[in-house]
């Protein structure tokens, strides 16, 4: 029982503390004897999207703080009794926290959701119910009798307005009473045993097993009791596979992203700075991105969304520089040099800017800025990458950095922020648990790729075994499915090796006939009947293919040799397709696939998954990457035992990590090729529990 007196809550010291002393003694007096009347509120209307409003009640500054004094003394006493799955307007709860809940959540395998709110629930809120309740446990009528005058306050608006039901949004005790209300239903679900996360109005309902309507038709009905009902054109049963959206993020799988059109919303606001001269649009772009830095950074499970957002701060600020260059000179900007903007570097931005402004006057050719924008992308992704050749090497962590250490020594140390994989090409190389341990945390992969290029090991996560999808994959194997999927696999292979030999075509203008001959065999896929007719396509199609590149490389009769290899164009294509392997793997596993139940492919203990799906990266990603490597340089090269020298690996690395890195269009949006692989395997995971068509990957060259 709440047993504060109103004499104890509103004494004339507390009151003091906001205003004058005379006018504390005077708002005191009228407290306690009950003659205090709110003042009537004004109303105004904040946007809530593009086409609505959201109307705001405001008080008075006296009632404002009459109302605050009040929150502070009741919150201390209902805080506590509140549900743990609560976490609206509470403090040390907030909207971090909740998304955190859903991960840990899905972590614990409940994989099935009903995702609801309350249909115009602060309108709605009964006062007679929420007075009783408060009756329950408040002691000294005054209070409620005060609480009850500010929910039935009026505004004026042209006219006095009634208000007859719901809490005024503006209030300082509306988030408060609507806790207070809603306290019933999460009572009720808890009760029924039912797991859940509420934020105010939205919540999500948590589920081991599917089919959970009469659960919900039950809660659904208690709702109705409280006076209240559920929005139904927003609430809808999800799983983790079809993914739902809750506070502005989208959980899929395991991922959590931002939004959709709540990230469409943040790119349209920083675009919209262009309106802003360079000083002003810098600082509200620093607000803007590190506000959500600091919101989606320790949510989100990729990064790339965030780096999609950073990438259009710097195409806006570049293009508002390029414009005031035309006015101003570049030492005008020098004040701007040391400004901070998280992971955005102002004075490499004032130079970019200088340098495409010159290139607009002086016609010097693109060309150039963009070879010197290949070069920086070459670094910062020669930096992303740790990969082993020498034997010996132990790799562990120190000050939270990883540490590369050579008969005991440190040679070498990495801001773990900065890897993304860690290749392992030797024996005799050692790894702490530590080590282990912090990469499966922070999303590195550790791979280990054999003297023959093999791939043989591969460390990820325990998190990511989600066996129900190979339960499906197996059932599609005897099925016409199976058709369907291995189909798409050797359709994207083809078409992806067609694309590619145009592409070289315009330069070496000899490559037309094998492009035709690509054509028919794409042409033919349509009417196979089985997978092993397919294989037959996909085989000649190589054969055609092949052709083509040794062409392309003055390598007449080339043949492709995939184990046993000893000659450097054979030896570089292995050593990328293990590098690939490695990346492709561990995304399927991490989308809950089943890696050795394969469409394409005899089942096998091997990963035979991982051979159907990197069909559709393999000509993008690594074939253009050595045909690169081998016209630009001599780097690639092969020692007396017909293995890659240390140079080769590295370039070989660096030049496929650079296109896992580069950016294609893929559903309308702009990715990485690294998180398109993601997305795919996600898509084929989706495709296989519930039964729909999978697109495969088509690159553009």
């Amino acid at each position: 029982m709440f047993e504060k007196r109103m004499e104890e809550i509103f004494s004339t010291e507390k009151l003091s503390a906001y205003m004058g002393e005379d006018e504390a003694k005077d708002l005191n007096e009228k407290l306690i004897t009950g003659k205090y009347i709110p003042d009537v509120l004004k109303r105004i209307n904040i946007p809530k999207n593009e086409h609505e409003t959201r109307p705001i009640a405001v008080s008075s500054q006296k009632d404002k703080v009459i109302q605050r004094v009040l929150y502070e003394e009741l919150n201390e006493f209902f805080d506590p009794m509140f549900s743990n799955r609560s976490y609206g307007y509470r403090p040390n709860k907030g909207t971090i926290r909740a998304i955190k809940r859903v991960k840990d959540y899905i972590k614990r395998k409940y994989f099935y959701v009903y995702r609801s709110d309350f249909d115009n629930f602060f309108e709605t809120i009964d006062h007679n119910r929420l007075i009783n309740l408060l009756d329950i446990y408040i002691d000294d009528k005054r209070i409620i009798r005060l609480i009850g005058q500010y929910l039935q306050n009026g505004l004026f608006e042209k006219k006095y307005i009634d208000h007859t039901q719901g809490v005024h949004q503006g209030d300082v005790l509306s988030p408060l009473l609507s806790n207070i209300y809603l306290h019933q239903f999460d009572m009720y679900l808890e009760r029924e045993g039912v797991e859940f996360v509420r934020f105010a109005d939205d919540f999500v309902l948590f589920f081991k097993t599917a089919q959970n309507d009469e659960t919900v038709e039950k809660i659904d009905a208690f709702v109705q009791t409280l006076g209240l009902s559920l929005e139904k054109e927003k609430s809808y049963f999800s799983d983790i596979n079809r993914g739902f959206s809750f506070l502005g993020c989208y959980f899929e799988h395991r991922e959590v992203l931002i939004e959709k059109d709540n990230f469409e919303k943040k790119l349209k606001e920083i675009r919209e700075l262009k309106k802003y001269g360079f000083e002003e649009a810098l600082k509200k772009a620093k607000d803007k991105y590190e506000g959500l830095h600091r919101y989606y950074g320790p949510l989100l499970s990729s990064k790339w969304q965030l780096n999609v957002i950073k990438n259009a701060v710097i195409e806006v600020l570049e293009e508002i520089l390029t414009e005031e260059f035309k006015e101003k000179k570049k030492k005008d900007f020098e004040k701007f040099r040391n400004f901070e903007i998280k992971d955005i570097n102002i004075k490499r931005l004032i130079e970019s800017a200088y340098e495409m402004y010159k290139s607009k006057k002086e016609l010097i050719p693109r060309e150039k800025i963009s070879r010197q924008k290949r070069k920086t992308v070459k670094n910062l992704i020669k930096s992303s990458v740790i990969s082993i050749h020498e034997y010996g090497v132990s790799l562990g962590v120190a000050k939270n950095k990883i540490t590369v250490k050579q008969k005991g020594k440190i040679t070498k140390t990495f801001p773990k922020s900065q890897i993304k994989r860690v290749i392992i090409n030797s024996k005799g190389v050692s790894i702490s648990s530590a080590f282990i341990h912090m990469c499966v945390k922070n999303d590195i992969s550790i791979e280990f790729i054999d003297y023959a290029y093999n791939p043989y090991a591969l460390i990820v996560s325990m998190n990511m075994a989600y066996p129900k999808t190979a339960v499906k994959q197996l059932e599609i194997l005897n099925s016409p499915k199976r058709l369907e999927f291995a189909r798409e696999f050797v359709k994207s292979k083809l078409k992806n090796q067609r694309s590619y030999i145009r592409y070289l075509n315009k330069y070496h203008k000899n490559l037309k006939t094998e492009t035709e001959q690509l054509n028919k065999t794409i042409l033919k896929l349509q009417k196979a009947k089985s997978v092993e007719e397919l294989m037959g396509y996909e085989g000649s199609g190589a054969n055609i293919y092949w052709s083509a590149i040794g062409k392309v490389l003055k390598e007449e009769g080339f043949k492709r040799i995939t184990k046993g290899a000893k000659d450097k164009i054979n030896s570089a294509l292995n050593y990328g397709y293990a590098l690939l392997y490695s990346k492709v793997k561990f995304a399927l596993i991490k989308a809950g696939l089943g890696v050795n139940i394969s469409f394409l492919h005899a089942l096998d203990k091997k990963p035979v998954l991982v051979f159907d799906f990197i069909e559709e990266f393999r000509t993008f990603v690594v074939d253009r990457a050595v045909v690169f490597a081998f016209n630009k340089s001599d780097d690639i090269d092969v020692d007396n035992a017909g293995r890659l020298t240390k140079n080769a690996k590295r370039r070989i690395i660096e030049e496929v990590n650079e296109r896992l890195s580069s950016f294609q269009t893929y559903n309308g949006k702009k990715l990485s090729v690294e998180d398109i692989i993601q997305q795919q395997a996600y898509a084929l995971s989706r495709a296989i529990n519930e039964d729909t068509k999978y697109k495969s990957f088509t690159a553009r060259f």
